[in-house]
């Protein structure tokens, strides 16, 4: 069964989901700019997320090319620092073998360090 779903803001450029962006995260100096920018487009998924506004779900690959990230390493490499300073976390899922199938990212109201 397909959910109902609610467009809001048709024919703008709010209409496939927007976000908010703490402030604090990007007058945040030990964050790099890459950071930030991954930071930015995962707020952009979750605030309008119309299945569930806290969380978001795209691919790394999907953000890589959205973002023009060429190689993994520097995409993981900057996605490291967001959860090092507790400003999202991650939650892998697996299939029924055991492989990786995607990750869920949770943006934090109240970082807290690793």
């Amino acid at each position: 069964m397909q959910p109902n779903i609610i467009v809001q803001f048709k024919g703008t450029v709010y209409e496939n989901g927007y976000g908010q962006i703490a402030q604090r995260v990007m007058r945040d100096r030990r964050l790099h700019r890459n950071a930030k920018v991954i930071y930015a487009y995962l707020c952009s998924y979750a605030g309008g997320n119309v299945l569930d506004p806290k969380w978001a779900w795209p691919t790394v690959s999907l953000m890589m090319d959205d973002l023009g990230f060429k190689k993994e390493e520097t995409f993981y490499k900057y996605r490291k620092e967001l959860i090092d300073y507790g400003y999202i976390t991650v939650e892998q899922f697996r299939d029924g073998k055991g492989k990786f199938t995607r990750n869920l990212y949770n943006i934090e109201l109240q970082p807290q360090p690793k």
